[in-house]
């Protein structure tokens, strides 16, 4: 596809959404939301897909997580193929 610098070929893979809806929830601070596609629409049964964006999979004090348990992800990551990916 044009314009889209090489990733034209991953359309077909993504999910559909509408944009990005900006809303607040009764006196907190207002958020950005993805509005995505049903994804239950049009299927019999379902799969669970785990998408990892980016190089590391952990990192310390992300949501809550503690330096030690960073470390063994990072150790994980390494033999895994999310170290080339």
């Amino acid at each position: 596809i044009p314009g889209m610098g090489g990733l034209g070929p991953m359309f077909g893979f993504t999910l559909e959404y509408a944009g990005v809806l900006s809303t607040t929830d009764q006196g907190q601070k207002p958020r950005d939301m993805l509005v995505l596609r049903n994804l239950r629409d049009g299927c019999s049964s379902l799969r669970l897909l785990d998408i990892k964006i980016g190089q590391k999979t952990a990192s310390a004090g992300w949501q809550g997580k503690s330096r030690l348990a960073a470390l063994r992800q990072s150790l994980i990551d390494g033999v895994t193929n999310s170290s080339c990916e």
